[in-house]
């Protein structure tokens, strides 16, 4: 068969071959109901107490005081003339609200059933959507205005819960504070957002939950929405603070492409915009930042805690003009992105103290405080170290956690507010500094990704890394055009440190794929100690076409420079030809 040689610019990649991958039911690997109900055991030591109310409901309430407090010295509230803009993590309200008797699982099963019926609306996305905003939590407002189980939104921006009390005829504060209000005015909402009054599958209720997200940035609602979709594909197992499983069956969701691979054209344009961390995502906001004062050095890195609300949220809020807060980087929980909200040479509103506002780096972290498997996520461990690395190399940062105020290192949240981190303990915090400042691993180099044949099979090859340690390699697939979620192909079980190639069919995939298979990256991995491995950051993203039939095309990448207007090592511009 011919073959082309395509030249592109001064890139001179990648064998992009035919034969498209078959579509695979994508297999979820749960957390087994021993090791979450240990984690819970392990986080909180206060009994548990159990009541019933004439109907049946059931309701537990715990001493929840301990597990929200952080047990590290926390710092008075600045003087008056050092406020800032800032953070409010709403700590205080926290607490009340998850010291209040709490409804069973079993009990909120029966009110996400209940509302369901009663607005017609598919009792799945009520349960995904719950999952992924609160881990089916009654929790208090989040930094952008979320409220309750499904994360209703009520802000200067968005008046979700107000719109919702109007349907259902009751007051905003019962929303706010009850979790079965809470979850009928979200299907109430569901059902007014549903157009098609004849929707019959659930990809039909697609818009509808775009609406139900309640953000307003475009990109960030359609990506919480595909989260959601993807929690009801695969289903979840998930454990509460009282102790109890959250079983999401699966359920066949079959999205179409114009919805998961919205328009790349656009995007591909945003993320070869100028960031200041070389593995970032451009989301940069307008608004919310202003000019560092002339003379001031940055010194410090900050670790902070989205605590409740999304990754999504939190970037849609940080755009949002009357929010007046932001943060220069946001990391998401499930796959490790990191976002670039606020350029690093700008001051970004996000400790609340003038000073560490002026030469400061603020990072968010998505984990929810009523989710214990979201603290730590490898995914997102992996891409804070690296990235806190990366910062405190280029900005001469001590990598170390500060002694006292003042001194240049990094701190977390409560290091400069009076607010509590919950669970970010001695023995997590010791984690995250051994891994900043542990053993280095280049980025492998990844020759080639091709079809070796005519079937589904996929060769991937790649240059050998050096280091002495090498435990191997990790390639990943998007699951996605948008190449914002990731999935495991195979791990160093399998592409040892003597590997440079590999072949495999889509049966042998970590996580199989539920359909066609485009792009690919590939990172190491090598053995320390007690961190167990230290994954790097991840190669060039290459491709491989979905077409059955035609010529078959070789691109070549030759672009390696790293000055000039791109200065990442790495990047995806093959991925749009």
């Amino acid at each position: 068969m011919k073959k082309t040689l395509l030249v592109i610019g001064c890139f001179v990649l990648l064998l992009l071959f035919s034969a498209s991958f078959n579509p695979l039911q994508a297999q979820n690997t749960r957390n087994s109901d021993s090791s979450l109900v240990e984690l819970v055991k392990k986080y909180l030591h206060t009994p548990v107490k159990r009541t019933v109310n004439r109907n049946g409901d059931v309701f537990l309430q715990r001493d929840m005081n301990e597990y929200l407090s952080s047990k590290l010295e926390k710092t008075p509230e600045p003087a008056r003339t050092e406020q800032d803009y800032g953070h409010d993590h709403k700590d205080a309200m926290l607490h009340t609200f998850l010291n209040r008797p709490h409804p069973s699982v079993a009990t909120l099963n029966r009110y996400f059933n209940d509302a369901a019926k009663e607005f017609g609306v598919p009792v799945s996305l009520l349960k995904a959507d719950a999952q992924v905003q609160s881990n089916w939590a009654q929790v208090s407002e989040s930094m952008y205005g979320s409220w309750g189980v499904m994360g209703l939104i009520e802000n200067s921006f968005v008046q979700q819960i107000s719109k919702a009390a109007k349907l259902l005829g009751t007051s905003v504060e019962n929303i706010q504070n009850d979790a079965g209000t809470n979850i009928r005015a979200a299907a109430a909402l569901l059902a007014s957002y549903q157009q098609n009054k004849s929707a019959v599958k659930i990809e039909d209720w697609f818009d509808a939950l775009k609406g139900l997200t309640g953000l307003w940035d475009e990109e960030m609602n359609n990506e919480l929405a595909l989260r959601v979709a993807e929690v009801v594909r695969k289903g979840s197992r998930t454990v509460t603070l009282w102790g109890e499983i959250i079983a999401i069956d699966p359920v066949n969701v079959s999205l179409p492409k114009t919805l998961t691979e919205p328009d790349r054209r656009s995007s591909v344009n945003k993320r070869t915009a100028a960031v200041d961390y070389p593995f970032a995502v451009p989301n940069f906001t307008s608004c919310n930042f202003g000019n560092r004062p002339n003379g001031s050095v940055i010194k410090y890195y900050f670790v902070h805690y989205v605590a409740t609300g999304t990754y999504q949220g939190a970037i849609s809020w940080f755009k949002d003009c009357s929010s007046q807060v932001s943060a220069h980087y946001v990391i998401s929980n499930n796959n490790g992105e990191v976002s670039q909200v606020v350029a690093e040479n700008d001051r970004a509103w996000s400790q609340g103290v003038t000073s560490y506002n002026d030469m400061g780096i603020g990072v968010e972290h998505e984990v929810l405080a009523t989710n214990l498997s979201m603290w730590d996520s490898e995914p997102m461990l992996v891409a804070a170290a690296n990235l806190c690395v990366n910062v405190c190399n280029r900005r001469s940062i001590p990598k170390r956690r500060r002694l006292f105020n003042g001194d240049a290192g990094i701190y977390g949240h409560s290091d400069v507010r009076a607010t509590d981190c919950p669970n970010l303990t001695e023995a997590r915090w010791a984690n995250f500094l051994g891994r900043v400042n542990s053993v280095s691993v280049a980025p492998p180099v990844l020759y080639t990704i091709e079809n070796p044949g005519s079937d589904a099979r996929l060769t991937a090859s790649w240059r050998a890394n050096l280091e002495p340690t090498l435990a191997g390699y990790r390639l990943y697939y998007a699951t996605s055009d948008a190449m914002t979620s990731w999935a495991l192909v195979a791990d160093e079980s399998t592409l040892r440190a003597n590997i440079t190639s590999v072949t495999l069919d889509p049966a042998q995939f970590r996580d199989p794929p539920a359909g066609d298979v485009y792009h690919f990256k590939l990172s190491a991995v090598v053995a320390d100690g007690p961190n167990a491995v230290v994954e790097s950051a991840a190669s060039d993203i290459y491709s491989r076409s979905s077409n059955t039939s035609g010529p078959k095309v070789l691109i070549v990448d030759g672009f390696d420079r790293t000055s000039g207007s791109y200065t990442s090592s790495s990047h995806s511009f093959v991925t749009s030809y």
